[in-house]
């Protein structure tokens, strides 16, 4: 039950990092600056959702590591035994990551154009934590480094790729509703552009972390199968990210209805295989490689 529990709540934490971030990515990176405001309006609602539901578990997480170290609930109201998860690694990383991920809720709260940038470096800081914990940290010297920047660069490319696949949605169905706003096709060609080079780097640092965290696989196991259902989902949205750019982009002037629209429903599957692989991550964080 309490393996459940803690996937669920990396489930949710990592899913809110990955849409906060990757919204903010987009808004800051790849949105003319001119429609930056009426973009932030349209995803204000689904940001402070996810700033909230970030620190929530976040904070979740911390309490249910200490019940997990010490084997007994009752350690959630003694404050010795949160002192003591403080000491260790995880809580040298989670320290920082709740309080980033208060700082990103409370940036949120007070709006303005002033407090983008701030909140994009709390939530690229909240990515990079994430690394110092879990299998990427679980080996010391250079493998434990390199273990740690390759997954800093794999989650940030996640990010950019996952959850900028939500903004994309939001103008392309406003460039559905306003076929001269050719905005969101300005900004898909950018993200579809800069998302090449995000899925490359996914694809090779999760390589990477394979080969850093377990070596080259020697037999089959459970831990394995996770990797191997992960690679498929990521798969799957590879093929749908080159059916939107490759086939539908170029029909967008011919068959501009159907097309986009089509675009709209295989960017939300897109969406269903991220939250998915994000899910299988999630579940299969508490086993063993070996």
């Amino acid at each position: 039950m309490t393996d459940f529990l803690y996937s669920s709540l990396r489930f949710f934490h990592f899913s809110s990092l990955f849409l906060l971030t990757g919204c903010l990515m987009y808004l800051m990176l790849l949105t003319p600056a001119g429609y930056r405001n009426r973009l932030w309006n349209r995803l204000s609602s689904a940001l402070r959702v996810s700033a909230g539901t970030a620190l929530f578990s976040a904070i979740a997480l911390f309490a249910l590591q200490t019940i997990m170290m010490s084997g007994d609930t009752a350690a959630i109201r003694q404050p010795e035994l949160w002192v003591a998860v403080a000491g260790t690694r995880f809580g040298h990383a989670w320290l920082p990551e709740m309080t980033f991920a208060a700082v990103s809720f409370m940036l949120l709260r007070v709006g303005g154009e002033t407090v983008r940038y701030p909140l994009l470096l709390s939530q690229l800081l909240q990515l990079f934590l994430t690394a110092m914990t879990g299998h990427a940290a679980m080996h010391d010297g250079w493998r434990g480094v390199a273990g740690e920047a390759s997954q800093s660069l794999h989650v940030i490319a996640a990010a950019f790729w996952c959850g900028g696949l939500y903004p994309l949605r939001v103008l392309m169905k406003q460039g559905q509703r306003d076929p001269k706003d050719n905005t969101a096709i300005l900004t898909m060609m950018k993200f579809s552009r800069s998302g090449h080079w995000a899925v490359a780097l996914v694809l090779l640092t999760g390589l990477c972390n394979t080969l850093l965290i377990a070596g080259i696989p020697r037999h089959f196991s459970f831990w394995l199968s996770g990797v191997i259902l992960k690679s498929v989902l990521v798969a799957g949205m590879v093929t749908l990210a080159l059916l939107n750019r490759y086939w539908l982009v170029p029909r967008f002037r011919q068959f501009p209805t159907e097309s986009r629209r089509m675009f709209i429903r295989l960017t939300q599957a897109e969406i269903l295989l991220a939250t998915g692989a994000i899910a299988v991550v999630s579940l299969f964080a508490t086993l063993s490689p070996d």
